[in-house]
């Protein structure tokens, strides 16, 4: 199965249709769009669209050809509060029968671009930069504790799990 790239690019708030086209009879598995920031694996997905959803994607298979079109609709909700310029993309397909069956025909990145203009135009905010992030609790461990660290200046967010933090205290 060959790998393809994607590569799209959108106004924050604006709406859009981006297609791929994907090796493969695809219309009949599971089909998930998935947008994060980078692709570390506890990453909170800041898209997340499939094809079981009425109107988050659509699949199309020409046999003729032998591949799929995924269309993937994005809407002025999937990115009006993103912070981020550039965040990584994927397409992954899932046989419906078979859940260990999971292929990613597609990968990239969804670079953001922002208007000058904005609703937040004369007020007085803050002078460091401020980011909301969606938290999933399912993309973290059960009996666990969240904070934000500095690293290198970076406010990042650490996940520490009872038993490690018992191991640390010597408990």
């Amino acid at each position: 199965m060959a790998v393809i790239t994607l590569d799209f690019n959108i106004r924050r708030g604006d709406s859009a249709t981006f297609e791929a086209v994907i090796d493969g009879k695809h219309d009949d598995r599971l089909v998930y769009f998935t947008a994060k920031r980078d692709r570390e694996l506890t990453t909170a997905r800041l898209i997340d669209k499939s094809n079981q959803q009425p109107g988050e994607l659509t699949t199309v298979y020409d046999g003729g050809n032998d591949e799929t079109t995924v269309t993937i609709p994005i809407v002025p909700e999937d990115t009006q509060d993103l912070t981020v310029e550039l965040i990584q993309i994927d397409i992954e397909s899932v046989n419906a029968l078979d859940s260990t069956d999971v292929e990613t025909p597609a990968n990239g990145t969804m670079s953001i671009e922002f208007d000058v203009r904005t609703e937040f135009d004369g007020c007085d905010l803050p002078s460091e930069p401020v980011t909301f992030q969606q938290i999933d609790a399912s993309d973290f461990q059960v009996d666990s504790l969240m904070w934000v660290q500095d690293v290198d200046g970076v406010r990042t967010m650490v996940e520490l799990t009872i038993d490690e933090l018992k191991t640390e205290l010597g408990i």
